[in-house]
């Protein structure tokens, strides 16, 4: 699999049929057979071997009984030989009641003891005998906003709130959607096909979805304009803030070189990304390297201690020069740091400019905060584990560190890393790092403190109690079972209001309750807290809980999962809460969904 497809799996991933699958289904055991009813090992004729010779039949005597066979349940017979429970049709985990069991509906997997209970349905969903009880999960039909278009696929996939890029003072949420790639076209030099990707004003203050506002579209757009968005800061430092936006598979057909754009504040108006400010493309002059996917993250914010915006980006798995092209390459599948000041305009490449390298492993995340408590930001990246400590699933590097370092310098795992993090749980389980925040002081003691949003569950770490140096382990976690998707927690955000009062959200992208349910994605969930201790919390500690339904789309909800989630402060109403699915498809054509809530009106 090349850097790409990597890249494109962990940014942007499609619906998976692979959370725990049936245990059935046919297969050769290698035993003798004549595939007839005298044949010693399958005694009924119906093609599947007897469990007692090694092969998968677990009732020889009835040929209506096999891997794959119809199952009727509640007639205590294991017709499909899955092991399951016959008293369990909505394969929840948990037997109808009718039969003595604890489940309420057993024609429904998403009721039962461990299911969400729906705000304002009037149904049991948790079978405790309490309808609508909180904390429910309160569906996306009353949702203040939704939004979906065909013409903006992926729609969802970034999100950038409270965004001031006209100087004004009124805060925007922006949200990318970053097209279908074309065809390159030989007879006409061109791209032909295209879906143009860019990114959009989802709210501006004076109303939701606004078709006027602030939008950014590449005329020319190769796959997957919009993967990285910011908006928080200012690289030039005259006073605005400036919108930086990622493209991490952008190419031609035999050449995924990704770049990076700078569009140096104030922007207001309908703009074409083809004329920018600044822009690195992955490939060098010679034309003989190639680097891969750079914008599989995306941060602007100041790194180095001098006041002005730093730009890190991340890069996907492949190699470039840092240097002469014939002299030295390094493995560039980390993050880069371009110093600022950004003074020169329409400044393309990365030659000659001040950068700062962040080698380590493939890189999909990051996050920025004063974590050692010495005045300058430090870069937190994922780091999978692979052959390293078997929970390794993070690495600090220092703003110090960065700000001291000459361009062109490589700071590796063993130089420029302050603190190596472990998660709970073995490789795999700690090799899928969603989202990492750092610049939040979760316990109000003065430090900031570090979260992980992981395939597990989460992994936080608490600021000015560690030295932040050499292996540090987490302070709070929560495990849970996401059914082996390799999704779980996908993203994270928090707020606080005026009174110190915290807020907090986190999506789910495969539910904390799902058992073995064969091949479907599970209904996504974002999960409101209004607390943070630094004991093991639980989903149980949420306050209250959004869920895509079916009704405010009229789809399958087992269809919608839940990535991006984000606060923002735009409205007249108070927080909003923002939550999206770019990757649901429909008839061939992946085209997500965006939510908004007005969270005060919830509580």
């Amino acid at each position: 699999m090349d850097g790409r497809v990597r890249a494109f799996l962990v940014l942007m991933p499609f619906v998976s049929a692979l959370a725990c699958a049936d245990k059935g289904g046919a297969h050769d055991t290698g035993l003798p057979t004549d595939g007839g009813a005298n044949d010693s090992f399958d005694l009924d004729g119906d093609g599947y071997d007897a469990q007692s010779a090694g092969g998968t039949d677990c009732d020889d005597l009835d040929p209506d009984v096999h891997p794959g066979a119809v199952e009727e349940w509640y007639d205590g017979v294991d017709q499909d030989c899955n092991g399951g429970s016959d008293f369990d049709a909505d394969l929840d985990g948990h037997e109808s009641d009718s039969f003595g069991g604890t489940d309420c509906d057993d024609m429904q997997f998403y009721a039962g003891p461990d299911a969400l209970e729906i705000c304002g349905d009037g149904d049991d969903q948790d079978c405790d005998a309490q309808v609508d009880e909180p904390p429910c999960g309160w569906p996306t039909s009353v949702a203040t906003g939704l939004w979906h278009e065909l013409e903006k696929p992926f729609l969802g996939t970034a999100l950038a709130a409270d965004c001031d890029l006209a100087g004004t003072g009124q805060l925007a949420v922006m949200v990318s959607a970053p097209g279908i790639p074309g065809v390159w076209s030989e007879d006409h030099d061109d791209w032909t096909g295209t879906q143009e990707g860019g990114v959009f004003t989802a709210s501006d203050g004076s109303g939701l979805f606004p078709k006027e506002g602030l939008t950014v579209t590449r005329s020319k757009s190769r796959a997957a304009f919009g993967t990285g968005l910011d908006c928080q800061g200012d690289l030039d430092g005259d006073g605005y803030r400036d919108l930086a936006i990622s493209a991490f598979d952008d190419g031609d057909e035999t050449r995924r070189p990704g770049r990076t754009v700078v569009m140096l504040g104030p922007l207001e108006g309908a703009l074409d990304a083809v004329v920018v400010d600044y822009e690195w493309v992955g490939e060098h002059e010679s034309d003989e390297f190639l680097l891969e996917n750079i914008g599989a993250a995306l941060r602007v914010k100041d790194v180095t201690g001098d006041d002005i915006a730093d730009l890190i980006v991340g890069v996907g798995d492949s190699y470039s020069p840092w240097g002469e092209a014939d002299t030295w390459t390094v493995e560039a599948s980390s993050s880069v740091v371009f110093r600022g000041p950004f003074f020169e305009p329409t400044y393309r490449g990365w030659v000659g400019h001040d950068v700062v390298h962040l080698g380590g492993d493939l890189q999909g995340e990051m996050a920025i905060g004063d974590l050692d408590g010495d005045g300058v930001n430090d870069v937190v990246r994922n780091y999978p584990p692979g052959d390293h400590a078997l929970s390794r699933c993070g690495v600090v590097y220092s703003g110090e560190d960065i700000a001291a370092a000459s361009s062109g310098d490589v700071l590796d795992t063993e130089s420029g890393a302050v603190a190596v993090l472990h998660c709970p749980g073995e490789a795999w389980q700690a090799d899928y790092v969603w989202k990492l925040r750092a610049d939040q002081d979760l316990d109000l003691d003065g430090h900031l403190d570090l979260f992980l949003a992981h395939n597990r569950g989460w992994s936080a770490f608490q600021g000015g109690v560690t030295t932040w140096a050499g292996d540090v382990a987490e302070t709070s976690d929560l495990e849970a079972s996401f059914c082996a998707t390799g999704y779980g927690l996908r993203d994270v955000d928090f707020s606080r209001d005026g009174d110190d009062d915290l807020t907090w959200a986190v999506s789910l992208d495969g539910s904390p309750d799902c058992p073995s349910y064969t091949g479907t994605t599970f209904r996504g969930r974002v999960a409101v807290f209004e607390q943070w201790t630094w004991s093991a919390m639980s989903f149980d500690d949420a306050s209250t809980w959004l869920a895509w339904d079916e009704d405010a789309w009229g789809l399958d909800p087992l269809k919608l999962g839940s990535r991006e989630v984000a606060f923002s402060h735009e409205g007249d109403d108070g927080l909003r809460l923002w939550f999206a699915d770019p990757t649901w498809t429909q008839d061939g054509v992946t085209w997500g969904r965006l939510s908004v809530f007005e969270l005060d009106a919830l509580r």
